[in-house]
């Protein structure tokens, strides 16, 4: 997940030396998402305190099912069954690290009966998140492109997303699709997804390539490979960008305005913006500890040898990169793509879930495509980009009867 420019300097994270318990007064409900005991005040208030059971069992299992296998309920209500246990009575604090090795030897010590087959689930939903993001785009401007079609996904990551709504844009429009993501150059040497990661065969998408920047000037980017094949350089400019859950981690307002600034400049006219979030009304500390937890388990799949404490470490710098994160409501949102000269075309509701997801679709100069009566409320969100169930319901934005399938 993308970040950018510097983050402020994190305050009370420890190397694992201090002693894993201390005192404390009360248990404020103000937490300090950067603090060594975190963890353990969130689950003191809102596990022990405010009784949000069902809700701490979604955060501190965000994203421990994988492509691979998906972990049973069961199993998950007796990880925070373990974790609820530990708590002290009141009045003291528990380390970080006590929290993440319960997590840890948890993870790694499931057997085969705590886990279902996730494989063709995970594919699905990959396919099914494509697909509906791909529409949200088409919504907005069916006439995207001309010949063929390109998309920038800031902070893709892995680009497998990228490459589903490529594949599904593609597929309607019947023209070839050339995806990209965006990420900060770490200085570190990897293949990233520039020769593996491409759409399904359409005998159309190109494979997604990553374009790598210093994190302050997207137009300075570069693509892993061949320097002349660098779409910031030709001038032709890109049909439609996203970010997927990746804004929030911009270091500030103030930056994550100056990147939908540059994302103006680099779409052409007509071009769309769609960008997925989480409602800020959800505490920020809430899900400043999903996004956490979501690396805890990335690194614990990756290596289930991990020691607790590298595990720590990790978590740690993680913590010292990312937060506390920067969210914002619809309206804020709304309010930012209008300043970088963005016209909002439709907006989901937001998810009843416990991560508070919704979606926001804007245009460039829309004026030129977007004479008729838009509605801002177009699209109803029942369970924001979850694998099985319909994204949303909507109302043609054009005069007469649309299809968002590729038919007027």
């Amino acid at each position: 997940m993308i970040g950018a420019l510097s983050v402020s300097s994190m305050s009370g994270v420890c190397s694992g030396a201090k002693d894993p318990v201390g005192d404390v007064s009360s248990i404020k409900g103000e937490l300090n998402v950067q603090s060594e005991y975190f963890i353990g005040d969130f689950l003191s208030l809102h596990g022990a305190k405010i009784g949000r059971r069902d809700d701490v069992k979604q955060i501190m299992t965000y994203h421990s099912d994988n492509n691979d296998w998906s972990i049973t309920s069961e199993s998950k209500d007796a990880l925070i069954t373990s974790l609820l246990g530990l708590l002290p009575a009141e009045g003291a604090k528990i380390h970080n690290r006590v929290f993440l090795e319960a997590v840890r030897d948890w993870y790694c010590g499931l057997d085969s009966g705590s886990k279902i087959d996730n494989a063709v689930a995970a594919k699905d939903h990959l396919d099914r998140k494509g697909h509906n993001i791909a529409r949200m785009i088409l919504e907005a401007n069916y006439d995207l492109g001309g010949s063929s079609v390109r998309v920038l996904d800031v902070g893709g990551n892995d680009g497998i997303l990228t490459s589903n709504v490529a594949y599904h844009l593609g597929q309607s429009l019947n023209v070839p699709v050339q995806p990209y993501v965006l990420e900060i150059e770490t200085g570190v040497s990897w293949d990233h997804n520039s020769n593996t990661v491409s759409a399904a065969d359409n005998n159309k998408n190109e494979p997604v390539k990553t374009i790598y920047y210093d994190g302050r000037d997207m137009s300075s980017g570069r693509v892993f490979g061949p320097e002349d094949n660098n779409p910031l350089a030709d001038g032709r400019g890109f049909d439609c960008a996203m970010y997927q859950h990746s804004l929030h981690h911009f270091p500030s307002p103030e930056i994550q305005q100056e990147s939908l600034k540059q994302i103006f400049g680099l779409l052409n006219d007509g071009g769309v913006l769609t960008i997925s979030e989480h409602g800020s009304a959800l505490g920020s500390s809430e899900l400043d500890l999903m996004h956490m937890m979501t690396e805890v388990y990335s690194d614990l799949h990756r290596d289930p040898q991990m020691s607790v404490n590298e595990l720590e470490e990790r978590y740690n710098a993680y913590v010292e990169r990312e937060t506390p994160a920067n969210y914002f409501s619809q309206e804020s949102l709304r309010d930012m793509a209008r300043k970088a000269g963005f016209t909002p075309v439709s907006v989901t509701g937001i998810s009843e879930r416990t991560e508070r997801t919704y979606s926001m679709t804007f245009v460039k100069n829309a004026e030129s495509i977007l004479e008729r009566h838009r509605d801002l409320n177009a699209l109803l969100d029942s369970d924001a980009l979850k694998a099985d169930v319909t994204k949303f319901e909507t109302k043609s934005i054009y005069a007469g009867v649309r299809s968002l399938d590729g038919v007027f």
